[in-house]
């Protein structure tokens, strides 16, 4: 039997990017799956599915998931009808962007490579000069090059290619490659940055995140965006205050009641540095709002637990050799973690183990 599957991102699992036919779907992903990192490794050229399941992966460490479209197919040629109908469809919604083909019995990988290389190899042929009639002479509606081709190299100032007046003659021959270039661009980098998990870290100013995040919150700039602005601000609060302690602060206190500690190191290093009496960085009013809201956090539970194993020790016994730190740690008055009340309750219960400490 025959099924139609759809490859989706799991945080998107709504919409279709890839659109295939198999008797072995969960054998058909992982398939994808190696050819995509075994065609890395090789150099070859990488198709758009490719592309993205790499960069699933190495971005986000996450893999695509399969959903079926229609199953129980019994013949191949129904099923590559079936293939070519469902690839129809979901294009015409604005999804199965990865397919190469138009499906059937057409092997879309195979001739994306054959067709990106004989393509390579005309442009290695060209002069510059007939490269740029070559993309003057395109039909209007035309797909913007791809980045192997590096069309973008005359239209950047910063390059030696640069031509001024070509990029003016492209842009308005083709005003659509810039402004949807753009637009899924900026589209991508504000969902990148609001699927990043709260708490996490503000992106550096020199990385592309970074600049982005900074042109679309700052009111100054062209690029200004209110919606993303406000969304932004409600989910990463500590993005935007200054003082990094406030920030450490904020975010520890906006942990639901209940929840283990925080797992981010630096999260937990601003917690012991915020609680701990020794610290240069005490604050006693953050220390008393914690341990009331979050007292599961403070419970000395390793502590607890040796205590118990000593006291459980039969009298007369000798002390476990595992245990004989600990012991002088909670018996002598001169160290941090003496105890008291153990103190006095182990002296009592053996008495031989203090001769020979």
């Amino acid at each position: 039997m025959y099924k139609i599957y759809g490859l989706v991102d799991p945080r998107k699992p709504d919409i279709i990017r890839y659109v295939g036919q198999s008797k072995t779907p969960r054998r058909r992903l992982m398939a994808h799956i190696s050819t995509a990192k075994k065609n890395k490794k090789r150099n070859n050229r990488l198709t758009p599915k490719e592309s993205w399941i790499l960069y699933l992966i190495k971005k986000h460490g996450i893999k695509p998931e399969m959903v079926f479209i229609e199953e129980n197919i019994q013949e191949l040629s129904i099923s590559d009808e079936k293939e070519i109908y469902w690839i129809a469809h979901y294009r015409s919604i604005g999804q199965a962007d990865l397919n190469f083909a138009d499906g059937g019995k057409a092997k879309s990988s195979e001739n994306f490579r054959r067709e990106a290389s004989e393509r390579n190899k005309r442009l290695g042929l060209l002069t510059v000069e007939e490269r740029k009639q070559m993309y003057l002479s395109l039909p209007t509606d035309a797909k913007r090059p791809s980045r192997k081709e590096n069309f973008a190299n005359f239209l950047n100032e910063n390059s030696e290619q640069y031509d001024a007046e070509f990029t003016k003659k492209i842009k308005e021959r083709f005003p659509h490659w810039f402004i949807e270039h753009e637009k899924k661009l900026i589209k991508e980098k504000k969902e990148e940055l609001l699927l990043l998990p709260f708490g996490a870290k503000r992106p550096r100013t020199n990385t592309k995140l970074g600049t982005a995040l900074a042109t679309y919150t700052y009111t100054g700039a062209n690029c200004f965006d209110e919606e993303f602005d406000k969304k932004i601000r409600e989910k990463q609060p500590h993005w935007f205050i200054k003082d990094k302690a406030e920030v450490n602060i904020n975010i520890i206190l906006s942990i639901p009641i209940g929840d283990p500690r925080p797992e981010e190191s630096y999260l937990r290093q601003a917690l012991t540095n915020y609680t701990s009496k020794n610290a240069k960085t005490y604050r006693p009013d953050f220390d008393k709002i914690i341990k009331e809201r979050q007292p599961t956090w403070f419970r000395e539970t390793k502590a607890k637990k040796y205590i118990e194993c000593l006291l459980n020790v039969p009298i007369g016994e000798k002390i476990p050799k595992e245990l004989i730190n600990v012991l002088r740690n909670y018996t002598q008055k001169n160290n941090r973690c003496y105890r008291p009340e153990f103190d006095k309750i182990i002296r009592e219960k053996q008495p031989t183990w203090f001769r020979k400490i």
